[in-house]
């Protein structure tokens, strides 16, 4: 054996002896092949597909339905305010409380419904109109949902009218829905002591139902 072309670790070399070393050592590694990457197979992606699909079928309707009753909560909620916030104008001011059906957010609509928003106002000369020197006290806008809202009462089903001792000039029954959705109809019922109360059912104890769309 040669010693001085013996490779020594961590001894400088240069030269034919480096070039020696060097070739030995690349000639002791072992070769080493592509690495192998795992990878989903085609059923595989299918499976997926399918498991995702189902869990969107199932999450959809959940997902609308949720939606749909948050809605209709908020304007069970707005409209009962509105009525109370009128009914309590009439006894402050001693006068006709009134909430009427509005487009504008402004003036008594005699076109359209509900759903489209309302005022309330002092409807001190009791021409059902709100003039421009009349307290506006509120104004719902129409939110874009889906909620549908119908009002049942005599002789008007534009507006309703509180007198100045709080009790309501005409009853009534306002009925929330979600069309489509069966389960979510509400009731804001209005008797002749002008308290509103929500309900899950009409006034004589039957059941509700989404009205048919004006």
């Amino acid at each position: 054996m040669d010693v001085n072309n013996r490779c020594v670790p961590g001894q400088w070399m240069a030269g034919p002896r480096f070039s020696h070393c060097l070739a030995r050592s690349h000639a002791s590694r072992p070769l080493r092949g592509p690495k192998c990457r795992a990878g989903l197979t085609l059923i595989e992606i299918l499976l997926a597909l399918a498991i995702g699909a189902a869990l969107l079928a199932l999450g959809v309707p959940a997902y609308t339905g949720l939606v749909g009753h948050s809605a209709l909560t908020s304007r069970v909620n707005a409209l009962s305010a509105s009525l109370s916030l009128a009914r309590s104008a009439a006894i402050k001011e001693g006068s006709r409380g009134m909430v009427c059906q509005s487009r504008d957010g402004r003036r008594c609509s005699r076109r359209g419904d509900w759903s489209a928003g309302w005022i309330v106002f002092v409807d001190r000369n009791h021409n059902r109109q709100r003039e421009d020197a009349e307290p506006l006290l509120h104004a719902q806008p129409a939110t874009g949902d889906r909620v549908r809202i119908r009002f049942r009462g005599f002789p008007s089903r534009r507006y309703f009218i509180y007198r100045p001792d709080g009790m309501a000039k005409m009853n009534g029954t306002f009925i929330l829905c979600v069309p489509g959705e069966p389960t979510l109809v509400r009731a804001v019922i209005v008797s002749w002591s002008g308290r509103p109360r929500i309900s899950d059912r009409r006034a004589d104890g039957g059941p509700l139902a989404c009205p048919a769309a004006s």
